[in-house]
């Protein structure tokens, strides 16, 4: 069996489930969320994003036979 931080972590006693429908409060967060965050601390989210697009295509393209 396979268990995802969230299976795990929404039973502890300090979990905050989302506050809003954009995932910016509590402990499970959108992808947008974070990435605000990211931003506001001057990380370069458009170069952050085109590096996760070349790890996620080359993590398909090692699936292929």
């Amino acid at each position: 069996m396979h268990l995802t931080n969230y299976a795990i972590n929404k039973n502890a006693d300090n979990y905050e489930d989302c506050a809003d429908d954009e995932g910016e409060e509590g402990m499970k967060r959108s992808l947008g969320a974070i990435l605000k965050i990211l931003k506001k601390e001057g990380c370069d989210v458009d170069k952050l994003m085109e590096e996760l697009k070349g790890i996620f295509v080359k993590t398909i393209i090692t699936a292929q036979p």
